[in-house]
């Protein structure tokens, strides 16, 4: 059978091997010994081709799948359902969704806020408690999944990285764009890629453009 490889699994694997993200279990490190993938000093090229000779066609299917953040935060492990927002990383809902069902990417949508995750009775949703939340969370999947694969982090950043409460916001898209000013709108996503950047969070959701000549889809605000 020929397996069609989607655009989201070439990002993840060419992700990976250029970050250098990938968990090098003990005994396999090294050029010349272990894996392909695993070899830092290996070839893009060659450790992607390598990485996903290896993957099964259900992780290849979900390295597709991004579930949100809440899903995995979920207290209930019952359910893994995401009803009780996002909170701090459950194990066992990673274990399920991320390790069992081979997902490959969360999603922190519009109304997605960590909470403290110091411990120390925080106020919660500051870069830090971004930062850690990507730690904890990646961390487990890489040391978890068979192949180790580091998953992508969505994160709506469309007028700025508008949800940790220090970070600045700017004018939505439209306005940007009526602006005229095409200085101020890649400075705008400069300060945008380095908050995101800051957290470990690596897929912005963003800009969204040319909507408002189609008003079905109400994203141009």
């Amino acid at each position: 059978m020929t397996r069609v490889h989607h655009s989201k699994l070439t990002m993840a694997v060419v992700l990976a091997a250029t970050t250098g993200a990938f968990l090098v279990p003990a005994g396999s490190a090294g050029a010349g010994s272990g894996p392909v993938y695993l070899n830092a000093s290996a070839s893009v090229q060659s450790r992607v081709s390598d990485l996903v000779g290896r993957m099964t066609l259900q992780e290849e299917a979900g390295q597709m799948d991004q579930q949100l953040v809440d899903n995995l935060t979920d207290p209930n492990a019952a359910t893994c359902g995401g009803s009780s927002g996002f909170g701090m990383p459950n194990t066992a809902c990673m274990q399920k969704i991320l390790v069992t069902d081979d997902v490959g990417s969360v999603l922190a949508g519009g109304t997605d806020n960590p909470p403290d995750t110091t411990g120390k009775g925080g106020v919660g949703n500051t870069g830090y408690d971004w930062a850690n939340e990507y730690n904890i969370i990646q961390q487990y999947a890489i040391a978890h999944s068979r192949l180790h694969i580091p998953l992508i982090f969505g994160v709506d950043a469309v007028h700025g990285f508008g949800h940790p409460w220090q970070v600045p916001l700017f004018p939505q898209s439209i306005g940007m764009g009526a602006s005229w000013d095409t200085a101020a709108a890649y400075a705008e996503g400069q300060a945008t890629a380095n908050a995101v950047r800051a957290t470990g969070w690596n897929w912005v959701f963003a800009p969204v453009q040319d909507l408002a000549r189609d008003n079905r889809w109400g994203r141009y605000y």
